[in-house]
């Protein structure tokens, strides 16, 4: 019976490490998250990032129509934004197939992997280097990049998206 009790203290610590380990973590990420969002500095988003954004803000809003599976679409956009200051540039374009499906079972995979490049990856990158020079020529302005959680972890059966 004796034996038993240090195995029983070393697992008493090792959970209590474990368990001071995620209070941690856990409170970090609240701290990190109160911070950004919480005293932000707000002022650094509105109408003074440029006259183009949100309603909330009284400035203007423009829809530029496009298929972002196509390579062939930025020279339009880059038309459609002459001549204006973009203040924020959301990239919040993306896709996924229709279903989980192993990678050589995807239907239509040349297609699929096309195209979730193009939508995934290009689409970042491309609208990126048509917003930032203007950002950059008046020091000011703000790029939001969103993406999926399942580009963290490695994702089974949905190979393609995860790694775009």
């Amino acid at each position: 019976m004796e034996s038993a009790l240090p195995a029983a203290g070393f697992l008493y610590w090792v959970g209590a490490g474990t368990v001071a380990y995620l209070a941690l973590r856990i409170s970090y990420s609240l701290f990190t998250a109160l911070r950004v969002w919480g005293m932000g500095n707000e002022a650094g988003v509105g109408p003074g990032l440029g006259e183009w954004a949100e309603e909330k803000f009284k400035v203007e809003t423009r829809t530029i129509a496009v298929d972002f599976a196509s390579e062939d679409i930025y020279d339009k956009i880059k038309t459609g934004l002459s001549g204006l200051e973009i203040g924020i540039l959301v990239n919040n374009v993306g896709m996924s197939y229709e279903y989980p499906e192993y990678f050589l079972d995807v239907p239509d995979l040349d297609n699929v992997i096309k195209k979730m490049i193009n939508i995934n990856i290009l689409s970042v990158c491309k609208m990126t280097q048509l917003v930032l020079p203007g950002m950059v020529e008046r020091s000011k302005g703000a790029i939001l990049n969103i993406s999926s959680g399942s580009g963290m972890l490695p994702v089974p059966l949905l190979t393609i998206y995860s790694a775009t």
